[in-house]
Formats: structure tokens, C-alpha cells, sequence
């Protein structure tokens, strides 16, 4: 999941629908545990989405795939949109779908969705406390996906729904040209 993503119209359909009967039906923390877990087993087999969205592969084929591999692993609901993908031949949009529905989840229990980007790796323990520092500062229990920019050369540049906070050192370099730029231009 990434951050303030765009999702195409299918997949919030898909996603938003969901998202309703999962919380009408009381299972939103179950479905999203198992949600997560089937994009995860999704991108670790790129082949079974290559199988599902083939046109060449009957629907039938493509449903008996998914029950032999899925079938009794996943709730009802999760198979029923399952099959209803393969049978409207929207299978492509499922990590989209997923994806979408995690935010909702998300959304919903009032975790925002942001990211960082450094110059080099963090350590679990300075992701930890920069996170905290972010909660505090945004006021939101946040999930950040972290990014390496070495071309940052130093510091951190943080993006969470519209704000955007500019600590890098390549920022302040910038800034620096500027400002000399603009002094020489002033002198002459």
C-alpha cells in the first residue's frame, strides 16, 4: 500500500463494497488480515494472476484454480468477489482492490497512511522513533512506508495526504543556490 494512492473507478467499486458488508457483517479486522494475506500470496506467485487474467483460460478453469487453492482458506465473502472478478474478467484490478480496501480498513479506524523518504536505510529503532515523532506532529496513528533516496544525500522528506515537510539536505542545498543566485543577480 502506498501512500494517498489512485485507485481506478473498478477497484473502488470493488473496494468500497467490500468494505460495507465487511463492516455491516462485523469481520472488517478478519477480512483485512485475510485480504493482506492473499495480495501477499498473489505477488509471491505472479503466475496465478497471469493464469486468472488469461483470456485463452475458461472460466470454469480459472474457478476451479482458485477453490483448489484457496478453497475453505478464505471466508465466503472474500470467494464470492473472487469469482465474481473471474466472471466479469477483472481479475487484473484484484491487487487494486486489496489495496483499496486496506485503506478503508485503515481509514476507518482513524490510521492515516504516510511516507518517508531517506537518504540511507533506518534501523527498526530510528524508524520507531521518527514514526512517533510524526504521530505526534501529524496527530494521527500512522503506517509509513519507508523509502531510500540516496540522491537526499542527508536528512528526510515526509508526505502524509496533502502536507509535504522537506527536511533533506538536497532541499537545503537548493535553497542555498537560490538565494545566491539570486544575491549575485541583485549585485550586479
Amino acid at each position: 500500500m502506498n501512500a494517498h494512492r489512485q485507485y481506478s473507478v473498478v477497484a473502488q467499486s470493488y473496494a468500497r463494497a467490500l468494505f460495507g458488508v465487511a463492516r455491516r457483517e462485523g469481520q472488517l479486522d478478519r477480512l483485512a488480515a485475510e485480504s493482506s494475506a492473499l495480495a501477499r500470496g498473489f505477488e509471491a506467485v505472479p503466475a496465478a494472476m497471469i493464469f486468472l487474467d488469461n483470456p485463452q483460460v475458461s472460466t470454469e478453469t480459472k474457478l476451479a484454480y482458485l477453490s483448489g487453492a484457496l478453497g475453505g482458506r478464505i471466508t465466503p465473502l472474500i470467494e464470492r468477489m473472487l469469482g465474481m472478478l473471474v466472471h466479469r474478467d477483472r481479475v487484473r484490478f484484484l491487487g487494486e482492490i486489496l489495496d483499496n480496501f486496506g485503506d478503508l480498513v485503515e481509514a476507518a479506524k482513524g490510521i492515516g497512511h504516510a511516507t518517508v523518504e531517506t537518504a540511507r536505510e533506518l534501523g527498526a529503532d530510528e524508524k520507531s522513533r521518527m514514526s512517533a515523532v510524526f504521530e505526534r506532529y501529524t496527530q494521527h496513528k500512522l503506517r509509513i512506508d519507508w523509502h531510500v533516496d540516496p540522491r537526499l544525500i542527508g536528512g528526510v522528506i515526509f508526505r502524509h495526504g496533502d502536507l509535504m515537510v522537506d527536511g533533506s539536505v538536497k532541499s537545503g542545498l537548493e535553497e542555498i543556490r537560490e538565494r545566491l543566485l539570486e544575491t549575485t543577480v541583485l549585485q550586479t
